[in-house]
């Protein structure tokens, strides 16, 4: 004989509640709501590390660009106010020697001329006739030591290295100047 085995059926049961119970809810939301605030507590913890971190990062590099500007500034204003002055005073003519040869080659009239300060003027025309230059050397003392006016026929140039000298000291002073703003300020 052959029994079969009959077991309950559950489904579509009318007494059967679907939702958890009451207390299983209350405890849900309780416990989600402490992980929610927990979650925001450990967010806002790692926002203000993260900014403190790239604070710190900035504060370094300020230090680090102040100490260098700190320790180069004696060195660049020396560059400036001894070196340059010498170099510029040294390769002044053999700037202009070469600004007109290469001027010169670019223009088919030859006709040169170079206004100088006085105290260049002997020297250029040194320089010139090494070169074996057609070139007219003209005072006026109207340009500083170390500017000319180059004038070929259809092109000028004017070199001004005093200007220049002076605008990179400028530019050192200025460098200089807004570092001790941020050092004495913040």
């Amino acid at each position: 004989m052959v029994q079969l085995l009959s077991l309950e059926s559950f489904e579509d049961c009318p007494t059967r509640n679907n939702r958890p119970s009451a207390d299983y809810e209350t405890g849900y939301e309780e416990g989600f709501a402490a992980a929610t605030a927990i979650s925001k507590a450990d967010t806002k913890a790692l926002e203000q590390t993260l900014v403190q971190a790239i604070v710190d990062i900035d504060f370094s590099f300020a230090e680090a660009r102040a100490e260098l500007l700190g320790a180069l500034s004696p060195l660049l204003t020396k560059v400036v106010n001894r070196l340059l002055p010498e170099i510029t005073a040294a390769s002044f003519g053999p700037v202009i020697v070469e600004t007109l040869l290469n001027a010169a080659a670019a223009d088919t009239d030859k006709s040169a001329q170079v206004h100088v300060h006085p105290s260049q003027h002997e020297s250029i025309e040194k320089l010139m006739a090494a070169e074996k230059q057609n070139v007219v050397v003209i005072e006026d003392p109207n340009l500083t030591e170390h500017s000319a006016w180059i004038g070929l026929a259809q092109d000028e140039t004017f070199l001004d290295a005093d200007n220049l000298l002076a605008e990179i000291r400028a530019a050192l002073n200025a460098v200089s100047l807004s570092e001790n703003r941020v050092q004495k300020h913040g």
